[in-house]
């Protein structure tokens, strides 16, 4: 099954409804409205594959939210979400990172740097990807906490 990522921005704001993009290297939904990514990226105007057309992105947002890894992005807003609803407890934590990452690669998902299914996002090693995910978590439970600091 096709599935068209374009088509699906497209119908939203057909109906006004406001549209995001969260990606960290210009081939990610949203990045369409940068065109200087197809120049400023690698393989941004030429990819290595047949197509030759180039990784980066048509689709274009009304918004788009810059991250390293695109995941941390959406990890940094499920964190903003869980602050503003007071929930900490629905926020990617580092257990469910790690339980996304070995998932995707028992299902041969491969990561885009090395090439492979490995236990990384954008080859940044699982350890990193759980210390993201845990300091998001930290800064949200540490924000909730609410107590005055007796230095401020």
């Amino acid at each position: 099954m096709h599935f068209d990522c374009a088509a699906l921005f497209e119908q939203a704001r057909a109906r006004g409804i406001l549209t995001c993009g969260i990606g960290g290297a210009g081939n990610e939904a949203g990045f369409g409205g940068i065109p200087e990514m197809a120049a400023i990226q690698p393989a941004g105007g030429t990819c290595r594959c047949p197509c030759g057309a180039g990784m980066a992105a048509a689709v274009t947002t009304d918004h788009v939210l810059t991250a390293a890894i695109s995941d941390w992005g959406g990890y940094a807003v499920t964190a903003l979400i869980a602050y503003l609803v007071e929930r900490p407890d629905s926020i990617a934590d580092a257990g469910y990172v790690e339980n996304l990452l070995r998932a995707a690669v028992r299902a041969g998902v491969v990561c885009g740097w090395p090439a492979r299914p490995t236990l990384s996002d954008d080859g940044v090693p699982l350890d990193a990807q759980r210390a993201a995910a845990t300091l998001m978590g930290t800064a949200v439970t540490q924000a909730l906490t609410r107590a005055p600091s007796p230095s401020h």
